[in-house]
């Protein structure tokens, strides 16, 4: 372990982020494989933000884990020109990356309605530099980037030329464009996590030591924010509905546990549980859709889970994955 922060390079694609965010880890795990910055790695300005008496629009709501809440620019006009500086905090111990990927739910992802009533970036252009020096890195000044007009979770990926110190990377985003929101100007981004990895280590294989640590840290997860989930928090459902796609769901134990959790969430929390899930990435809504449509636990009936699915349609929620679970449970397909 090092000095107290979340600095991991793995496969997971979620446990460093809710880990970290949650100050249940501690140092970094020496593997060579993705690198995945908890809010404690990084220090995150912006040019402007929407004023709030609570401050509830502010930048550090992209890092904080929580579709709920957004940071919103508060400059005059549509957002274009607007920036979000992200820096990675010195490390004890860091190790070189080439590839960086940035996730970004755009928009303010609270609700569909808050998410088509503000603006959501179009165009952006992200550089890569040197946090200590100003200077670019990688080969090239800027990346452009067209996100779609859709509330889930995008991917952007920087290839720099060689690698560079991860623990001394900044990257500056700017809005170039924007999707104009039906009620306000104001443009809004809910969540970005970063991601580094370095290409020629990437495909090497994590020791027996490595892989039980992650799974320690993903069932500490579980542990201390599904009783949350259960009750409808927000933070809590996206930080265990992420763990589909871990280390600890490949174990027999653990994948029964999540999967029994995401059946209870559709029952207990059906509205956000939906909502969250079809924000995130293909793969880890099909890995999803599989517990949910040949679930574990016979402990509800099929009536009773199409009757949820109904529920959060009631409410005003669509998504093609409602649409395949209500064919299902109510013996369509």
């Amino acid at each position: 372990m090092s000095d107290g922060r979340c600095f991991i390079y793995h496969k997971s694609p979620t446990a460093c982020t809710i880990v970290g965010a949650l100050a249940l880890l501690s140092g970094f795990i020496a593997s060579a494989k993705e690198l995945h910055l908890a809010p404690g790695d990084l220090a995150v300005t912006a040019s402007s933000q929407l004023p709030s008496k609570s401050g509830q629009y502010g930048i550090a709501n992209v890092l904080a884990g929580d579709p709920s809440k957004a940071w919103c620019e508060g400059a005059g006009g549509d957002g274009v020109n607007e920036w979000i500086q992200i820096d990675v905090k010195p490390q004890k111990a860091a190790k070189p990356a080439d590839i960086i990927r940035l996730k970004i739910l755009p928009g303010y992802g609270k609700s569909p309605k808050l998410y088509a009533a503000n603006a959501r970036p179009a165009r952006i252009t992200v550089k890569a530099l040197d946090r200590t020096t100003g200077s670019t890195i990688g080969g090239k000044g800027a990346y452009n980037f067209v996100l779609k007009d859709n509330l889930q979770l995008q991917v952007l990926t920087l290839e720099l030329a060689s690698p560079h110190d991860a623990s001394k990377i900044r990257l500056l985003l700017t809005i170039d464009s924007v999707y104009k929101g039906g009620k306000y100007q104001d443009l809004c981004i809910s969540e970005i996590d970063v991601v580094m990895a370095d290409k020629k280590t990437l495909n090497a294989e994590l020791s027996y030591q490595e892989e039980e640590a992650i799974i320690a840290q993903e069932t500490e997860v579980m542990r201390t924010l599904l009783p949350a989930a259960l009750k409808g928090d927000r933070h809590g459902i996206q930080s265990v509905v992420r763990l589909a796609g871990s280390y600890y769901i490949k174990t027999a134990e653990g994948g029964a546990w999540i999967d029994e959790s995401y059946v209870e969430l559709l029952v207990k929390q059906p509205y956000a549980f939906l909502f969250i899930v079809s924000q995130q990435e293909a793969a880890m809504q099909d890995r999803i859709e599989q517990a949910l449509l040949a679930p574990m636990t016979d402990k509800y009936p099929e009536t009773q889970l199409l009757a949820a699915v109904k529920t959060a349609k009631a409410q005003g929620l669509s998504s093609t994955l409602m649409g395949r679970l209500e064919k299902a449970y109510s013996g369509t397909r």
